[in-house]
């Protein structure tokens, strides 16, 4: 079964995959010019590789230039830091 449909919705897919070889398109896709593209990116990062993508997530919030976008990744590492 093909998880990849070529739709807003492969992200998602990708992050509940559990394959961790969506990783490396996820972290690409955080610099997509598009920003939802971006923010689907981190959702799915996180729900792909959980803790292990919070460098990744810290990396992109330094460098993100959309406030929507920074906002997302800011409430994910929020909720992280509450877990920890």
């Amino acid at each position: 079964m093909n998880i990849v449909k070529g739709d807003i919705e492969d992200y998602a897919r990708l992050g509940n995959s559990g394959d961790r070889r969506a990783e490396e398109p996820l972290i690409k896709a955080l610099g997509d010019k598009k920003p939802n593209i971006r923010i689907k990116a981190v959702l799915a990062l996180v729900n792909l590789v959980g803790t292990h993508a919070i460098e990744t997530l810290i990396e992109a919030y330094k460098t993100e230039t959309d406030d929507q976008v920074k906002i997302a990744i800011g409430k994910i590492l929020k909720k992280f830091q509450k877990n920890y």
